[in-house]
């Protein structure tokens, strides 16, 4: 193959399409668990992020509830996957030997999201949410200096019983005036693979203990998330129907392909004679409300 323009041009279009065939291939059930937000700069403030709105009944003047000055900084990260390809394999024809590597950037950066949702929640048990403290934990304020409490933490193995109490603990949380947050209508069970099997029997199975009815049977949406096997006892409830989430995930520029096959005698390929395909995503993910979540270690017997 002789390398000019057109046939820089035809490359780039033959990688782009297998770079999205890849893309779209993958699965994104973990992005469900987060708030995605867009960025236009370096870092972005959620402020107030501790504020729940509640409706009341409207006697005399409207009571403008007092916001507490919780603010939320997330700065952005930047990802790549990068692949090299000679330029003696393009004038050789020899582009066979790159296209699962093109694929496997579509592939790789498009689960970029889920693998740092799953690394927030194997995290939480250690790391700081807005208030201070671990994501999962007993006994945590809303916010620094409050006064109600609420628990997200378990440490039991997944079985139906913890399943029905991580789903109550949800369910039961007050906000700082002692008025439940009535959360808790739309949840999704994350789980390892290895415990994909108990969480189709608390989820799907329509009879359990040898004919009872399951009081669980769609009551969560169930989330497999490969990764967690580094983990696989972990199990996590989270809340995915609030406008706000227990996770955010932060985009400032989508995923995509770059390359530096823009011309014919760049100085980088004078001097590597080879041309780069990447794939690039910034962004970030962060913990958000972790009202909205309950976290078990699963490191004790169920």
């Amino acid at each position: 193959m002789i390398i000019n323009s057109e046939t820089i041009k035809a490359l780039n279009k033959g990688f782009q399409a297998r770079f999205l065939g890849a893309v779209g291939k993958v699965n994104r059930d973990a992005e469900k668990l987060a708030m995605k937000t867009t960025s236009s700069q370096a870092a972005e403030v959620y402020g107030d992020i501790a504020f729940f709105p509640a409706m009341r009944k409207l006697v005399g003047e409207a009571v403008v509830k007092n916001l507490k000055e919780v603010a939320h900084t997330v700065p952005n990260e930047e990802f790549e996957a990068t692949v090299r390809v000679k330029q003696a394999d393009i004038e050789r024809d020899a582009l066979g030997i790159y296209t699962p590597k093109i694929q496997g950037l579509g592939n790789t950066g498009a689960k970029l999201p889920s693998r740092l949702i799953a690394d927030l929640l194997m995290g939480g048990f250690v790391g700081k949410d807005y208030t201070g403290t671990a994501f999962f934990a007993a006994n945590k304020k809303h916010f620094p200096g409050g006064k109600k409490t609420f628990t997200n933490l378990g440490t039991k193995k997944l079985s139906a019983a913890n399943y029905q109490i991580a789903r109550e603990a949800i369910r039961s949380v007050l906000d700082e005036d002692g008025n439940p947050l009535e959360l808790g209508d739309q949840l999704a069970l994350v789980v390892s693979p290895a415990y994909e099997a108990t969480g189709r029997a608390i989820l799907v199975s329509e009879k359990v203990n040898g004919g009872d009815d399951n009081v669980n049977k769609g009551t969560a949406e169930l989330i497999v998330l490969p990764r967690l096997a580094a983990a696989e006892d972990n199990w996590f409830l989270v809340d995915i129907g609030q406008p706000m989430g227990a996770l955010i995930l932060q985009e400032e520029r989508a995923l995509e392909l770059l390359t530096s096959a823009t011309g014919m005698t760049t100085e980088a390929l004078i001097m590597t004679h080879a041309y780069l395909w990447q794939a690039y995503w910034r962004g970030n993910a962060a913990y958000g409300l972790p009202q909205l979540a309950y976290g078990s270690t699963g490191a004790d017997a169920a």
